[in-house]
């Protein structure tokens, strides 16, 4: 749940409840749901995790772009530039989000007995350079287009951005038509690039 709107006495409530609220900092925006009071339910003990929410209320499901959204929100609504750290928005994306999915002690850790889900950053582009707080550069620089590979369980399932399980552009392309094909029944004018045709969809 979002929980852009909660009293005290309702984070007092979610703390004591052990309950994770699920912050997705582009979808409130995008709707003008109001900022979540996320500084306050982290010093109360909620459990605080980062999340994209759907596509129509968030374009896209890059959880790095949701970090920055998230820590810049929190700063803006407290008028004060530190009142969230990026070490803190780091916990809420990874360990707060095993901990709401009951993983926690489970995967999260580069340790043995953990399951080796990880991904790499690609820190040699300029928008990245210098690295001075490689931390602080995940939260505020690095976008999903600078993840260069992605393991989970060990598997590969993107490497140096090529993604290993299926056909990326077969998926782009049948997408483009299904959009077209779909906008088209509902009688909507659309400017969707790419083939429109249905019959090109098994192509």
């Amino acid at each position: 749940m979002h929980c852009a709107w909660l009293s005290n006495s309702d984070i007092r409530a979610f703390a004591a409840g052990g309950s994770t609220i699920s912050h997705n900092p582009s979808s409130n925006m995008k709707l003008g749901s109001d900022i979540a009071p996320v500084v306050r339910m982290l010093r109360a003990g909620v459990n605080v995790a980062l999340g994209t929410d759907g596509g129509p209320s968030n374009d896209t499901y890059d959880l790095f772009r949701e970090c920055k959204e998230a820590a810049l929100l929190q700063k803006v609504a407290l008028l004060d530039p530190a009142a969230i750290g990026y070490r803190d928005v780091l916990g809420m994306a990874v360990n707060n989000g095993y901990q709401a999915l009951g993983l926690d002690g489970v995967t999260g850790r580069t340790e043995e007995g953990y399951q080796a889900d990880f991904i790499t950053v690609d820190l040699d582009e300029p928008h990245l350079t210098p690295s001075l707080e490689p931390l602080s550069n995940l939260v505020y620089l690095v976008s999903g287009q600078d993840v260069s590979d992605v393991f989970v369980g060990g598997q590969a399932l993107m490497l140096e951005r090529k993604v290993q399980t299926i056909d990326e552009k077969k998926v782009v392309r049948n997408a483009r038509i299904r959009a077209a094909a779909l906008t088209e029944r509902a009688g909507l004018k659309t400017r969707i690039i790419g083939p429109t045709k249905w019959d090109r969809l098994a192509s």
